[in-house]
């Protein structure tokens, strides 16, 4: 299986909501569904995974990039649109 993502240990708050809580799981190439209820963290994460924001803590890598790196984050960019 190839990786497009790997999510490790991610948490994003805002304010005093917690969007995200400890995330952690691999994205293969194809389709993923992602489901779950409102207020769950799904678009936080989507977000996240197009490098639109960051998160407070833990790792994400997408195509094997690191988008805490600006040219990296770049070459994600291009990848997704």
């Amino acid at each position: 299986m190839t990786t497009a993502a790997v999510v490790s240990d991610v948490r994003r708050r805002f304010g005093r909501t917690q969007a995200l809580d400890g995330a952690t799981f691999e994205i293969g190439t194809g389709v993923t569904g992602l489901l779950g209820p409102n207020g769950a963290g799904k678009t936080t994460l989507l977000r996240i995974l197009a490098t639109v924001s960051a998160p407070d803590s833990g790792q994400v890598t997408v195509f094997g990039r690191d988008p805490s790196v600006a040219r990296e984050r770049t070459e994600i960019r291009r990848r997704l649109g």
